[in-house]
């Protein structure tokens, strides 16, 4: 897309965040604002297609607390759920 000048935003979940705001974590532990914004960089690609990237975080304390509740849930049905045949 870039090679064709088209410019692009890219949504998504958050997997590699540690990695990418390993300075924050550092400086400040896991604490966010809500609402709080962060940026880094982060190269894509590889040899010549290789590029930097700006990424942009949002930490949202709704989104957070509906995080919790998914995996909760997920946590009690597995506790519920009986044991795999043979185990």
């Amino acid at each position: 897309m870039e090679d064709n000048e088209f410019s692009f935003i890219v949504g998504s979940r958050i997997s590699k965040a540690p990695y990418d705001l390993a300075m924050h974590f550092e400086r400040h532990g896991n604490a966010f604002d809500d609402g709080q914004i962060l940026e880094s960089r982060r190269d894509i690609g590889t040899g010549k297609a290789k590029r930097s990237r700006r990424t942009v975080y949002q930490y949202r304390f709704a989104r957070h607390k509906h995080d919790d509740r998914a995996i909760n849930a997920m946590v009690d049905r597995a506790r519920r759920s009986p044991p795999a045949p043979g185990r």
